[in-house]
């Protein structure tokens, strides 16, 4: 870009593809990617996954949202009936959880609140915990994790 007192002349910028988020600048190159890990966010709300490449970028590979509902804030009679309801319904989101990493390939890290941690483990079957090579933390889940975790790396 030049300023000639005049007028401002702009030259053709010739770059390779750019993908920008939130102010982060990753580049992709032409060359060959490899897988470098899958990437399993997991929340009462929502599960992602996404194959994460050697180059930063990543491409979505599965996402559920589940019906877990939120924490009964009333007391009363109904709220331990309640409470028994919502714990079932963890469950099932976590043996349904443990169905999608049966398609999955190793390595994956896994990331899930640590209150929740070992309560997703114990449904877990062993083949599937043994593909898991790292747990982590985020405060997102979806695009926004996914981004907010390869940063953290």
């Amino acid at each position: 870009m030049y300023w000639n007192d005049c007028e401002l002349i702009v030259e053709p910028y010739n770059r390779k593809t750019q993908h920008y988020h939130c102010g982060t600048r990753l580049l992709r190159f032409e060359n060959e990617l490899s897988i470098s890990f899958t990437l399993f966010i997991l929340d009462l709300k929502e599960c992602y996954c996404a194959r994460v490449f050697s180059d930063g970028t990543f491409e979505k590979v599965l996402s559920d949202r589940s019906f877990i509902q939120n924490k009964h804030r009333k007391g009363g009679q109904s709220a331990s009936r309640f409470q028994r309801g919502r714990d079932e319904a963890i469950t099932q989101w976590f043996k349904k959880v443990n169905t999608f990493f049966d398609k999955l390939e190793a390595p994956i890290h896994l990331v899930t609140s640590f209150v929740y941690k070992d309560r997703v483990l114990s449904h877990m079957s062993n083949t599937n915990k043994s593909k898991i090579l790292r747990f982590g933390k985020c405060q997102y889940t979806g695009e926004t994790g996914t981004y907010q975790y390869i940063k953290q790396l």
